[in-house]
């Protein structure tokens, strides 16, 4: 039975000529008649306007919409003067009647317990109303913009009450109407007032359905169809939201521009949630889309607001964009991150670090250090550190804090120098460096254009196709499928990036020659039973190269994760003279796990660049002149031959 509040003698508490109008509206008889009620409820007096909810219950019976629906059919088919009429009789009736909740919802003339039963009734004319809108006559006696504004202030008008909230959350096809809505106040950028109630009902309306970081698999499939089907649309409503509130870092973030942003910031951050089981093609789509600039301008923003809300929506952006950087330090998505410089000099401000010091830490002393180490984010921060240089300066109380910012800027541009230092002085170890035959038979210096690919791996290179044969029958044929995992697992960077860590990785060697000698020889002093055959780590996961020399029989070259280097392991093995294996270790990211965890959860990746070691007569015609100062000399086979080598030593 329905609640009490619902029965339609309840109508006879209204004065006679009301009660007239409201049982002519209930019997259904004529849209006219709900309309001339819900037009004189601004007339009414306050105490008659609950005996009105029974009215719109009564006319809001869900029973005929099957029957309409088979007209809407039909009328698709023929065009039938008739149902079309009966059609709109029933659509105007319904939408005023919804409006006419609206109403009395607005002045809480509702009981509190009314509410599911009058839900059951609301829901199915929303849904229907809104699925077949373009086939049916009457729903434009009210505006489009009108129509969504009513759905979205009814859906969340139910939704705050706790006695129905779960029956809400399970109503199927409600997050549909919404989605809908959303792309519709969005387009209604010529009536401020429309867009901005609209808005501020979708961002509470999906705040209530993705918060704390959950994923709602439910509710997300349902916005993904309202917003047009593809993920790439849905993410376009995110993003225009989230500009239409702070368009620019100066936008003065006021209380309401808060609650304008809460709910979809938490869909933002559930989307993107490093431990989340969220769809990772929409949160792709959200990236694509420049979802990380648009955050780093909402963090300036929310640092620069007074409201006492805004430390909690800063510390969940900042910790978001924080988590995405951490999760996969790779050039694209530092690059993406657009102000990420001047939010985090805003960030360190005093009254701040409380909020934002785990983050600042993370970002400085893991996130940023290890991305150094390619050439494309080295060309952003160049830009980026200028930019600081002339418009900002990085202060904060907080000593770590202050101590991994100069740590960084250290790091950043001596990276910088010498990527331009590679660029412009071949002797250096240019990008466009000199690489050596890969047949080690031959193993003679060429100019890298002038050398040929393996057409399987597209990895290593030969200078005549004699060389190649020779390599492929001396081993490259079972080492054709690791070199090409390890160029797989390389695919994500760009030809320039790749080049700079073998650049890098030269340039570090040069570095720690000295080093790599003393250490190599202490092992064969202390170990003089074992095989003299060393590695040598390079080791990027914290930024600062760390140099290892480990012997190369201790290298456990069938672990998954090395896969890719067994193929270089053995040709260094089996050709001590002419081959050092090199290797570099950068970081992955963190695997899954909050920053609290991240110490013993990060992972790395290990590649490979081999030492060719090229005695002075080796080396090959098309090197040109500058090889005429190297002298002849012995090829490496101990730590001695290490620091006295005057051949040619090349990545």
């Amino acid at each position: 039975m329905p609640h009490p509040s619902l029965n339609l003698s309840n109508v006879n508490n209204l004065a006679l000529s009301f009660q007239r109008r409201a049982r002519a509206a209930a019997s259904g008889d004529s849209p006219n008649d709900t309309l001339e009620l819900v037009n004189g409820l601004y007339g009414m007096a306050k105490k008659d306007l609950p005996f009105l909810v029974p009215v719109f219950y009564a006319t809001l019976n869900p029973s005929g919409i099957p029957r309409l629906l088979a007209q809407v059919n039909a009328q698709t088919h023929v065009n039938n003067f008739a149902s079309q009429s009966i059609l709109q009789l029933y659509v105007v009736q319904a939408l005023f009647s919804l409006r006419g909740i609206s109403f009395l919802a607005l002045r809480d003339m509702i009981a509190t317990e009314a509410l599911p039963d009058l839900w059951d009734r609301v829901v199915p004319w929303m849904q229907f109303l809104d699925e077949y809108r373009e086939h049916l006559t009457g729903v434009e006696k009210l505006p489009q913009d009108v129509r969504y504004s009513l759905w979205l202030y009814l859906i969340r008008f139910f939704r705050k009450h706790e006695a129905i909230d779960k029956s809400i959350d399970s109503s199927f096809g409600l997050c549909v109407v919404v989605g809908r809505a959303w792309g519709h106040i969005l387009a209604a950028k010529d009536k401020v007032e429309v867009i901005e109630e609209g808005l501020r009902d979708i961002s509470q309306l999906v705040g209530f359905w993705f918060r704390k970081k959950t994923w709602n698999a439910a509710a997300f499939d349902e916005l993904l169809v309202g917003a047009g089907g593809s993920r790439t649309q849905l993410a376009s409503l995110v993003i225009d939201h989230l500009q239409y509130i702070v368009p620019s870092p100066e936008t003065d973030i006021t209380q309401d521009k808060i609650l304008k942003l809460v709910g979809v910031v938490s869909f933002v951050v559930a989307s993107i949630n490093i431990r989340g089981q969220h769809d990772t093609a929409f949160r792709d789509a959200l990236f694509s889309q420049g979802l990380v600039a648009m955050l780093t301008t909402l963090i300036i923003g929310l640092c620069f607001s007074t409201q006492p809300i805004a430390d909690i929506q800063l510390k969940s952006v900042l910790g978001a964009v924080t988590d995405y950087l951490s999760a996969d330090p790779s050039p694209r998505r530092i690059i993406e991150c657009g102000s990420l410089f001047p939010a985090m000099i805003v960030c360190a401000e005093a009254r701040l670090i409380p909020v934002t010091r785990e983050y600042l830490v993370e970002l400085l002393q893991h996130v940023l250090p290890s991305s150094t180490i390619y050439a494309s984010v080295l060309g952003w921060l160049s830009a980026a550190l200028y930019e600081i240089d002339e418009n900002l300066t990085f202060n904060t109380d907080d000593t770590e804090v202050h101590e991994l910012w100069k740590s960084f800027r250290a790091l950043a541009e001596d990276r910088i120098q010498t990527m331009h230092k590679s660029c412009y002085n071949p002797e250096f170890g240019s990008i466009k460096a000199e690489r050596t035959c890969d047949n080690l038979e031959c193993n003679k210096l060429f100019q890298k254009a002038d050398l040929k690919r393996c057409s399987a791996c597209l990895s290593v290179l030969y200078c005549s196709q004699t060389c190649q044969l020779a390599d492929w029958l001396s081993g490259h044929r079972w080492g054709c499928a690791y070199v090409s995992t390890r160029r797989d697992e390389q695919s994500h960077l760009t030809t320039r990036d790749r080049s700079f860590l073998r650049v890098l990785t030269h340039h570090d060697y040069l570095l720690h020659r000295e080093q790599i000698a003393a250490e190599t020889a202490l092992f064969i002093q202390n170990n003089p039973t074992r095989s003299p055959r060393m590695y040598v780590l390079f080791d990027y996961t914290q930024g600062a190269c760390r140099v290892e020399v480990k012997p190369l029989e201790a290298l456990d070259v069938f672990d998954p994760k090395l896969r890719g280097l067994r193929y270089d392991a053995e040709r260094a093995a089996s050709n001590p003279r002419k081959v050092q294996l090199h290797l570099m270790k950068i970081a992955s990211g963190r695997n899954g796990v909050d920053l609290g965890e991240a110490k013993k959860e990060r992972s790395s990746r290990i590649w490979a660049f081999p030492l060719r070691c090229i005695a002075i007569e080796s080396v090959g015609a098309s090197a040109g002149a500058s090889n005429s100062n190297y002298m002849a000399g012995e090829v490496i086979d101990s730590a001695d031959d290490l620091m006295n080598f005057d051949g040619r030593m090349v990545h």
